[in-house]
């Protein structure tokens, strides 16, 4: 069983446009940071169950790990670029929050484990980082070994995305 996480966009041309720049210009992280020729997505426009009155653009995907986070980044970019502001994952629809990047967000959660005044047990720092990287990231695949290098190439391929859809955009 696989699952789905996409964007709605407003025209079928817009859904292709996209999925031609990323058909282009993505590159794939299991072959980057893994030397991993497979995948576990794979990139559509034709993701729209529950909605058949709707063009998507977004991955379908079965596995876990730094796939699974890429993919989940990805999409909400493209929701942030093209979209209305939310995404879709397996039909539920998910509200964008701040325009954060991954490393922050593992940071923010590290601190919300280990000072969560719920916890009867005491954790370090560390075992509070791990415990983040799993929720964050659900590294179980790979390993937690290369969780920071994993983060940072994320952040750094969103962000080299965004800036070779804005060129091609501005010379549009």
């Amino acid at each position: 069983m696989g699952y789905s996480i996409y964007v709605k966009v407003e025209s079928e041309e817009v859904a292709e446009k996209f999925y031609d720049f990323l058909y282009k210009n993505m590159k794939h992280i299991n072959k980057e940071m893994f030397d991993l020729d497979d995948n576990c997505y794979g990139l559509d426009t034709d993701l729209s169950y529950a909605d058949e009155d709707c063009f998507t653009i977004g991955f379908e995907y079965g596995g876990g790990g730094a796939d699974r986070a890429y993919a989940h980044c990805i999409t909400k970019w493209i929701a942030r670029k093209v979209g209305e502001g939310k995404y879709f994952w397996d039909s539920d629809e998910m509200k964008l929050g701040e325009d954060i990047t991954l490393a922050k967000s593992l940071k923010e959660s590290v601190k919300s484990i280990f000072h969560n005044p719920n916890r009867k047990e005491t954790i370090t720092m560390k075992e509070a980082k791990e415990r983040a990287v799993t929720q964050l990231l659900g590294f179980y695949v790979f390993g937690k070994d290369r969780a920071d290098e994993t983060i940072v190439w994320i952040d750094n391929e969103i962000k080299r995305l965004d800036e070779l859809w804005d060129k091609k955009e501005k010379n549009v």
